[in-house]
């Protein structure tokens, strides 16, 4: 047994930790390899994404290899799909005090909300100009849905 010989509960601790924590350079290398190419996946959510690198941070800062939180802002803006770069244009022209975590989780909160509304307005027109094909119907349709993907445009700028 590991802690066998243990003098005191910290000896034991210490032991414990000493065997299954790898703190050697592959491990930093496989943690920040991974920490440095993660983007994020079609159906993932934002706080998913952020909680899935907050924990490997956290990984990295108990073999005293920590990722301070400018470094995390940054690895989780570079991660993100070209439909956030938008927003990630405005956050460049931030100062660096303003782009604290809590401050970029809410905004690419608020962003994804904005992205799947655009989406399902997008969705809803295609089907609405699938399923009416008739004449000034169909004409009445069209206009009244581009009227509604434009004004969702303009708010999403």
């Amino acid at each position: 047994m590991l802690v066998k010989n243990a003098t005191s509960a910290t000896d034991a601790w210490n032991k414990l930790e000493q065997h299954y924590e790898r703190k050697g350079l592959a491990n930093k290398l496989f943690l920040r390899r991974k920490l440095f190419t993660a983007q994020l996946k079609e159906g993932q959510t934002i706080e998913q994404h952020i909680n899935n690198l907050k924990e490997i941070a956290e990984e990295l800062e108990s073999i005293k290899a920590p990722v301070t939180e400018d470094d995390l802002v940054l690895i989780i803006l570079g991660s993100l799909p070209e439909s956030y770069n938008n927003l990630i244009t405005s956050l460049e022209s931030r100062a660096d005090d303003d782009l604290s975590l809590d401050f970029v989780w809410t905004r690419l909160t608020h962003e994804q909300g904005k992205l799947r509304e655009f989406n399902n307005a997008g969705n809803l027109s295609e089907s609405a100009l699938f399923t009416s094909k008739h004449g000034k119907k169909q004409q009445s349709i069209e206009r009244l849905c581009l009227l509604f993907v434009f004004r969702k445009r303009r708010d999403c700028i």
